[in-house]
């Protein structure tokens, strides 16, 4: 009897149910012990009860051929997947594999039955780290390089239809060269999956705000929770979120996969596979691959009610020095790829708190804070983030404007009874977007406008 659960061809792209936010979301965290487990390279010594929480990490430097963690099939490529030290993100091997002779590498499989856990699993979490080795992906191409969740079957592969419930389907996450592409070192990130209520006969892409960086790591995560099903009837509750370096691009909360049992996630692992492009001889490498199941993601490592917004700096040419201020608190963190800079210090400047530090080329230095970023000072040519979003260096002064430069600022968008009121700000954000304002001064004329 059933288990009840309680409540490539063309792509169809959709925005629908994609959010991008500017604050992680968190999943529950369920840490339960995994009692008599060994855990040993992803390898257990006993199965899995599926109410356990476990945590599996890959570490490639234990093992000599990716064939020893990974079920490898689909194998069109003219070079196997391999371990490889020539781009590393931890250790001394990542996983590599090369498009050489076809559109699609192999599928790298982590297949949960044959390490000693259930078969299908109901909720799992990816994370690791990507690098798509400067990969150039033609207009209106697509690159697929992970299987974020996938259930074997007739429907699987999608060439015939959306699935019924009982019959498979997939995950694949995805880079997509789409409309304006205004980011010329990367490719939007997508989600493509074969899900029950597709509109069409392929699989419904769903393109993210996330930018993955052709030049660098990117930390990807993903978070799969199947939906429930009721006498053969599915309900739309299935849960599928992914995170770029930390921040939640996606999240859809009312997937429809299955409707009967046995159908959960079989496997997830890396890809290589391209339509409409042409990726011949070029590589993807693979690092720091971590899988959960029957769990989710840990909490952040700083509290979200204390710190507003998160701050990457990076300069992938040379090393730089740099100083920026900001009108509330700041401190260093090492979340994700940011690693701890020694040579950082924070100091008060009047209304300011200061940063001011050298980065090494390559260097991921990071910051969470409270208030806005009000001037950058660098002897560089930097790539800055605040929560996800690229900052544009010329809409920043070196030093925070002066008392009197702040009032003359402010003073042009006052009405007769000398306040800034809802015309003005208006005008000042106008003004800020035909850059006749830099960003530090429409916040002066939004402050003021706040006061009133």
């Amino acid at each position: 009897m059933a288990r009840e659960r309680a409540a490539d061809t063309s792509e169809t792209d959709s925005d629908a149910h994609t959010h991008s936010l500017n604050r992680r979301r968190f999943l529950r965290t369920s840490t339960v012990a995994v009692g008599g487990l060994a855990l040993l390279g992803g390898q257990v010594s006993a199965s899995s009860t599926e109410d356990e929480s476990v945590r599996i990490t890959l570490d490639y430097d234990d093992y000599d051929d990716p064939s020893e963690l990974y079920n490898i099939f689909d194998v069109r490529t003219n070079q196997e997947p391999r371990f490889s030290s020539s781009r590393t993100y931890t250790g001394n091997s990542a996983l590599e594999t090369t498009f050489d002779g076809n559109q699609k590498t192999a599928n790298i499989a982590y297949e949960f039955g044959e390490h000693g856990y259930e078969t299908y699993q109901d909720e799992v979490y990816s994370r690791f780290q990507f690098h798509p080795d400067n990969v150039t992906i033609e207009e209106s191409g697509t690159l697929r390089f992970y299987w974020a969740g996938v259930r074997q079957g007739p429907q699987n592969s999608g060439v015939n239809g959306a699935p019924s419930g009982d019959d498979g389907w997939t995950i694949a996450l995805s880079l997509a060269h789409r409309g304006a592409h205004e980011h010329p070192d990367g490719y939007t990130l997508s989600v493509y999956t074969y899900h029950m209520d597709q509109p069409g006969s392929a699989g419904e892409s769903f393109r993210t705000e996330g930018v993955v960086d052709v030049d660098r790591w990117n930390e990807i995560e993903c978070y799969q929770r199947i939906n429930t099903y009721q006498n053969g009837t599915a309900n739309a509750d299935g849960i599928f979120r992914l995170w770029l370096d930390g921040e939640l691009v996606f999240e859809k909360e009312d997937f429809r996969w299955v409707t009967a049992d046995d159908q959960g996630v079989q496997y997830v692992g890396p890809l290589g596979y391209w339509y409409l492009s042409d990726q011949q001889g070029q590589s993807l490498y693979y690092d720091d691959h971590e899988i959960h199941l029957n769990g989710a993601r840990e909490p952040e490592p700083y509290p979200l009610e204390e710190y507003e917004d998160r701050l990457t700096y990076r300069d992938p040419g040379e090393e730089t020095s740099y100083r920026f201020y900001v009108d509330g608190e700041i401190i260093q963190h090492d979340w994700s790829q940011a690693t701890e800079n020694e040579t950082v210090e924070i100091d008060s400047d009047g209304d300011y708190q200061v940063v001011t530090a050298t980065s090494p080329a390559e260097n991921v230095d990071g910051y969470v804070f409270t208030g806005d970023l009000v001037a950058i000072d660098t002897d560089g040519d930097p790539r800055i983030w605040i929560s996800g979003e690229r900052v544009d260096l010329e809409e920043y002064p070196s030093t925070p404007p002066s008392a009197d430069e702040e009032d003359d600022v402010v003073d042009a968008y006052r009405n007769a009874d000398g306040d800034v009121d809802n015309m003005g700000l208006l005008e000042a954000l106008e003004d800020y977007r035909n850059d006749d304002l830099s960003a530090t001064e429409f916040l002066d004329v939004r402050d003021e406008w706040r006061s009133n």
